[in-house]
């Protein structure tokens, strides 16, 4: 455990002084502005939940950006000098900045959606539900995981390019996966599942009864992927020797 906690303190003061800690507060703030825009101007009839699905529909092209910088400033520190260096198993350095990732996401993805509810409520004078927020961003994230582990060992292994391309790659997939092209497929999708979890409520009881049978598909597909990436992210990590192009 020392050696995570090594590793963590490292990714600590990482985040601290450079650019990761301002993406993921300033990201937030963006994206509130941008659809506020839109859900501000009057009362919308299930504003938060369309506005969550939308969150869920970008999420994989932010992870895109975000794990792409992150590499990129492990580059830049010293072409990746300090995971070759780490005194504990070389595993540790890699899973540590990827807990990082995931945690600053989180709180992310916590903002955006806390603050776009506290000014909806404040500007229309509708209240929200506290639950519906909190499980609405517990969806967004759990649903996000296995698109993190992804986009991060990609942006290892190729670089900064191949990493937000992918990134846009799963929010296309996401939207299209919001149209009639999902429908019995969006479960073995990861970037479709997030938006299509959210609509649970809005279903009758008749579908909801269908959709379970679903959700265990996604559950079961996205835990499958999950350990898969897991494994390689760390057969990854006993192997990498740093990118032969370094292109960034």
């Amino acid at each position: 455990m020392k050696y995570f906690f090594k590793s963590l303190k490292q990714e600590e003061y990482l985040f601290r002084h450079t650019s990761l800690i301002w993406m993921h507060i300033l990201i937030p703030i963006l994206g509130i502005g941008m659809l506020g825009l839109y859900f501000f101007g009057g009362s919308r009839e299930n504003a938060v939940l369309d506005f969550m699905r939308i969150l869920s529909i970008v999420y994989p092209f932010v992870i895109g950006i975000v794990c792409a910088e992150a590499i990129s400033l492990e580059r830049e520190s010293g072409s990746f000098h300090r995971v070759f260096t780490f005194s504990g198993n070389r595993s540790v350095p890699y899973f540590v900045k990827l807990f990082c990732l995931l945690f600053a996401g989180l709180v992310s993805a916590a903002v955006t959606a806390g603050g776009f509810v506290f000014l909806y409520s404040k500007i229309n004078g509708e209240a929200i539900a506290l639950l519906d927020l909190i499980l609405g961003v517990w969806v967004i994230w759990l649903t996000a995981i296995p698109v993190y582990l992804i986009q991060y060992l990609v942006s290892y292994r190729y670089g900064n390019v191949f990493g937000i391309s992918v990134g846009v790659i799963g929010t296309l997939i996401a939207a299209l996966m919001e149209t009639g092209l999902g429908d019995g497929i969006w479960m073995y999708s990861i970037w479709g599942a997030g938006n299509r979890i959210l609509t649970l409520n809005s279903l009758s009881d008749k579908m909801k009864v269908y959709f379970a049978g679903e959700l265990k598909s996604c559950i079961f597909f996205s835990f499958v992927i999950s350990a898969l990436f897991i494994l390689g992210l760390w057969f990854f990590s006993q192997g990498f020797e740093g990118r032969k192009d370094m292109e960034e």
